[in-house]
């Protein structure tokens, strides 16, 4: 009897657990994507500050500065490079959850123009 009792109780706790899976596994879903995005908005702002850091590379005109500006011409190549690394660990994370991938055009822009320095 308990034999026959367990088979008709077991499908429905399974049931229950499989559901309970399913929600938590859709919470944790959704703090990943937060955090994805809270990073890539961090990223965004960085991107700005690297066109600005080039920005004043640009403006080199004295020659008694420049151990500053190489400094800040290897700093923001250290930089750029990291950034592509990062881009690369977003759109792998991104495919996780069949998200589109963040191209970041300005990025590639900003690596190309850097390219002479």
């Amino acid at each position: 009897m308990y034999k026959f009792w367990f088979l008709k109780i077991c499908p429905l706790e399974v049931k229950r657990a499989y559901n309970e899976a399913k929600r938590v596994s859709t919470e944790k879903e959704q703090v990943f994507v937060n955090n994805l995005d809270e990073e890539k908005k961090v990223f965004e702002r960085d991107i700005t500050k690297f066109k600005s850091e080039f920005e004043k590379l640009k403006t080199f005109d004295d020659f008694n500065q420049v151990n500053e500006f190489a400094k800040i011409s290897n700093d923001l190549g250290t930089k750029l490079d990291s950034s592509k690394e990062k881009r690369a660990n977003y759109n792998e994370r991104e495919q996780l959850f069949n998200l589109p991938k963040s191209t970041y055009e300005n990025l590639d822009k900003l690596i190309e123009d850097f390219k002479p320095y």
